[in-house]
C-alpha cells in the first residue's frame, strides 16, 4: 500500500516538475518575443518558435525579409563608384541582419522569385523590360527601395524618361537639381509622423555630403507621403515669407518619400547610400532610416524603442513656443546654458524674420524648430 502511494507521489511530483519547466520555457520565449517586437524584427523569432507549423509566412502573416540588390556591370555611373555603392548597401543590410542576394540583371521575373524587397542603388540603369518587371513585382504586394536617380538611364547609359519614379513613386525629379543648376540638397528635415522616422528624434536634421549631389523631387500624387524635406540655409527666409503656402511648397522639396503602389510599397531617397555625413550620430540616424525603410516596405511590425545613454541617470526636457515678439526672453536660454539644460525652442516664421539674432542665441542652447500650420506630408486642400 505504501509503495503504491509512493509511486503516485512520484508521478505527481514528476508531472508538477514538467509543468514548471514548460512554464519557464514559455515565459522565456515570450520574453524573447517581446524583445524582438521592440527591435522591429519578429519574423525570425516566430519561425524559431513555430518551426514545425510554419510555412512561407510566420504566425503573424509576416514573410521573412528577403532582399534582392540589383547591381552589376553597367548599373550606371562610373563602374568603380557603382560597385562601391552596391558593396555599401550589402554591408549595411547584412550588418542589420537582413538576408541579401545580389542580382546582376533582371532578365525575367523569376530573378525575383522568393524575394519580397528589391533595392535599386543610385544610378541603376534600367531597360523597358526591367521597369516592367519591377512594376509588376511591386504590384504583387512586394516592396522596392529606390535611391537617387534610379531608372533615369536606359541599359546603354542614355538619359530616358524617368517613368519608374513617376509611375511607382508618384514624383518628378527637380530638374534644376538634376542638372546641377542649383545647390544640391545638404540638409534633410524629418517628419516625425512618418514610419520611416521611427526611433529618430522629431525634427532631426540629417546632413548630407555635397559631392554625391543629392536630389529633390516634387510630389505629384496624393498617395505619396513625404518623410523628409530638403531645406537649404538660404531657404529659411523663403519659408518664413511663404508660410501661408509652405505645405505645398515643401512637397516640392521632397528628399524622402514613401507610399503604396497598387498592392506593394515603395520608398525613394534623393541621395545614395554613401551620402550620409561621417559624424557617428549622423551615420546612426542614416542607417536607422534605411532599416525603417526595409521594415516598412516588407510590412514588418515597427515599434519605437528609445536608446537611453548608459552614462545618463535621468533627463529633463524643457520646451517653449515663441509666437509673439514679447515671448522672446533671453533669460531662459541663459539659464539653460548655465545648468547645461538642452533647450528645444519653437518659433514662428514672423519671429524668425523679426528677431534673427535672438533665434541664433536660441540655437546655442539647443535645437530650434519652425512652427508651421498644416500637414507637411499632405497636399494643400487634401483631407487630413
Amino acid at each position: 500500500m505504501s509503495g503504491t502511494r509512493s509511486r503516485k507521489r512520484m508521478t505527481m511530483f514528476t508531472f508538477f516538475l514538467l509543468v514548471v519547466v514548460v512554464l519557464v520555457v514559455a515565459l522565456w520565449q515570450y520574453h524573447q518575443m517581446v524583445v524582438s517586437i521592440y527591435d522591429g524584427a519578429t519574423a525570425s523569432m516566430y519561425r524559431r518558435m513555430l518551426r514545425p507549423f510554419s510555412d512561407q509566412h510566420d504566425s503573424l502573416g509576416q514573410r521573412p525579409v528577403r532582399i534582392a540588390l540589383l547591381g552589376g556591370v553597367g548599373s550606371g555611373g562610373e563602374p568603380e563608384a557603382t560597385e562601391g555603392l552596391i558593396r555599401q548597401w550589402q554591408q549595411v543590410l547584412l550588418k542589420q541582419g537582413f538576408a541579401v542576394r545580389r542580382i546582376v540583371t533582371l532578365r525575367s521575373p523569376s530573378e525575383l522569385r522568393d524575394m519580397n524587397l528589391l533595392v535599386l542603388p543610385g544610378g541603376a540603369n534600367l531597360s523597358d523590360n526591367d521597369i516592367a518587371i519591377i512594376k509588376d513585382f511591386v504590384a504583387q504586394g512586394n516592396g522596392v527601395i529606390m535611391s537617387w536617380a534610379a531608372g533615369t538611364r536606359d541599359q546603354n547609359g542614355e538619359w530616358r524618361d524617368p517613368r519608374l519614379l513617376r509611375h511607382v513613386a508618384g514624383i518628378e525629379l527637380d530638374q534644376s537639381s538634376a542638372d546641377h543648376e542649383t545647390d544640391s540638397c545638404m540638409t534633410v528635415v524629418f517628419d516625425a509622423r512618418s514610419p520611416l522616422t521611427t526611433g529618430i528624434e522629431p525634427g532631426h536634421v540629417l546632413s548630407l555630403t555635397r559631392f554625391d549631389r543629392p536630389l529633390t523631387s516634387r510630389v505629384i500624387e496624393p498617395r505619396t507621403r513625404v518623410a523628409g524635406v530638403c531645406l537649404q540655409h538660404s531657404e529659411v527666409a523663403w519659408v518664413a515669407r511663404d508660410a501661408q503656402r509652405s505645405d505645398q511648397s515643401l512637397r516640392e522639396r521632397a528628399a524622402i518619400v514613401h507610399g503604396d503602389y497598387l498592392a506593394g510599397r515603395f520608398v525613394w531617397m534623393g541621395f545614395t547610400i554613401a551620402s550620409g555625413a561621417p559624424a557617428p550620430e549622423q551615420q546612426a540616424v542614416f542607417q536607422q532610416v534605411i532599416r525603417n525603410a526595409v521594415l516598412w516596405t516588407t510590412r514588418q511590425p515597427m515599434v519605437m524603442k528609445p536608446n537611453w545613454p548608459e552614462a545618463v541617470d535621468s533627463a529633463f526636457t524643457l520646451a517653449w513656443r515663441i509666437k509673439r515678439a514679447e515671448d522672446a526672453d533671453d533669460r531662459l536660454p541663459t539659464l539653460a546654458r548655465a545648468y547645461r539644460i538642452r533647450l528645444t525652442s519653437y518659433v514662428t516664421p514672423e519671429i524668425l524674420q523679426e528677431n534673427e539674432e535672438f533665434v541664433r542665441s536660441l540655437a546655442t542652447a539647443g535645437p530650434v524648430g519652425l512652427l508651421l500650420s498644416g500637414d507637411l506630408s499632405q497636399p494643400a486642400g487634401a483631407p487630413p
